[in-house]
């Protein structure tokens, strides 16, 4: 019975050894984790925070939006809760969360995010801050009247009317916005012929107003609109020659009343929106953009209630974080100058969770790594010490029945010693379990 029960031990320690390790590789790889990213605008001076949430799951390839997920948005000052607010992320992991802190400070705020749910991980923790200088420094600027190569006593410049052209489709259309002065003065009721390479038309006239302004309606078609003006008023001439780039794939916004209009000729079908002036996000949108009739892509939303700041941006962009080439901020709000600028405003990345959950992983994985490590090493000892028992007992038990054999003398040549062979076995033994080591330490 003793000697089953032995040749059982021996049998099933190393079992037992492999099937913890293949247990340990299984469990002891680096799982996909969840992680949050938080975006907004400055937050020196600002007691209204509005921010972007992203929630992600990642491994090492790729990573997914975590949709319709609970959160908890956390403003600690003095390790104390000074404001929070729930959130849940929709279909693109995003979702707008507003903390409302009880004063404007200049300094590092800590925020956490955290799931909803006992014992899980926070998303992300760390101390924030966005500067509104490196904010401004990140957004650039596009519009306002170029004067280029001009002649002549009357003073012509041009400009988009609302910042920049957008290449045209369908029934989309654009505009520019001619200026002529003499000196000082406007230059009213002056005759001006505009000829244009890369629009249409190749050729329109239009006469200035009384602030010495007019208007041409153009549907640009290449990256590059060329124009040429020249007027003939009051005894004066004048010429003007310009290019202004054309940005292609851009998703216009227009406030209309209540009402954001948004309209493009590319091919997002998604528009992420984001509200700025120079010192503060207001807030973030989304918007699905269906093709219309004529082809072009058109979507509306409702304007933010309460969102009465001026001068105001809005953002448009096919990406959520209002980077891709083809973003602009539109002037919305508080705008009376005929040539307002843009303010391509991007997204701080105030605090990404994502280093500290893929380390809480790694960590976890490594730790089990450790304990299927050690624990083949305890069970190689265990081995070698059943094997060199269970050795020993064959040779005592051949040595007895040799013994009543009465053939003591010739015990060594009937069956010589074997420790050299015993060695090579234990050997064989330990190089298998060590293989055993490496790969649970190893394997990722």
């Amino acid at each position: 019975m003793a000697r089953a029960r032995g040749r059982f031990l021996l049998f099933l320690t190393p079992v037992s050894a492999v099937a913890v390790v293949l247990l340990g590789v299984v469990s002891g790889g680096v799982r996909p984790y969840r992680s949050a990213r938080v975006y907004s605008g400055p937050t020196e001076g600002i007691t209204n925070l509005s921010l972007r949430v992203e929630l992600g799951d990642r491994d090492r390839v790729v990573e997914v939006p975590a949709a319709s997920v609970p959160f908890v948005v956390t403003a600690l000052d003095g390790g104390q809760p000074v404001a929070s607010a729930r959130g849940r992320s929709d279909s693109s992991g995003s979702a707008e969360v507003s903390l409302r802190l009880p004063r404007a400070r200049n300094s590092a705020l800590e925020l956490w995010v955290e799931p909803v749910g006992h014992d899980l991980p926070a998303l992300a923790r760390g101390l924030v801050l966005g500067s509104g200088a490196a904010f401004r420094r990140g957004a650039t600027r596009r519009g306002g009247f170029q004067r280029g190569r001009s002649t002549g006593d009357i003073e012509l410049a041009v400009a988009p009317a609302h910042g920049v052209l957008i290449t045209a489709q369908g029934a989309l259309e654009d505009e520019l916005v001619i200026r002529a002065r003499r000196g000082d003065a406007p230059v009213a009721a002056a005759p001006v012929t505009a000829k244009l390479e890369g629009a249409e038309p190749a050729e329109a006239h239009v006469v200035t107003d009384a602030r010495g302004l007019a208007r041409l309606r153009l549907r640009p078609s290449e990256p590059v609109v060329r124009v040429a003006l020249s007027v003939s008023a009051e005894g004066a001439v004048g010429t003007l020659a310009s290019r202004i780039e054309v940005v292609q794939g851009a998703i216009r916004a227009l406030k209309q009343g209540d009402r954001l209009r948004l309209e493009s000729s590319g091919a997002a079908t998604t528009a992420h929106l984001g509200f700025f002036d120079e010192n503060q996000r207001y807030g973030g949108a989304r918007a699905e953009l269906t093709t219309s009739p004529d082809g072009r892509l058109v979507g509306e939303l409702p304007w933010p209630p309460g969102l009465v700041a001026a001068p105001l941006w809005v953002v448009a962009s096919s990406q959520p974080d209002l980077a891709s080439p083809s973003a602009v901020g539109w002037p919305a709000v508080g705008f009376a100058e005929p040539d307002p600028q843009t303010f391509d405003a991007r997204e701080l990345l105030l605090l990404d969770g994502a280093p500290a959950a893929r380390t809480r992983e790694e960590r976890r994985a490594q730790r089990i790594r450790w304990v299927t490590a050690a624990y083949a090493a305890v069970a190689l000892l265990a081995t070698l010490v059943l094997f060199v028992r269970r050795v020993r007992e064959a040779d005592a038990r051949i040595e007895e029945h040799l013994a009543e054999a009465g053939v003591d003398d010739a015990a060594h040549a009937i069956a010589p010693v074997r420790k050299a062979r015993a060695v090579l076995a234990a050997a064989c033994i330990g190089l298998g379990f060590v293989v055993l080591c490496v790969f649970a330490l190893l394997k990722d």
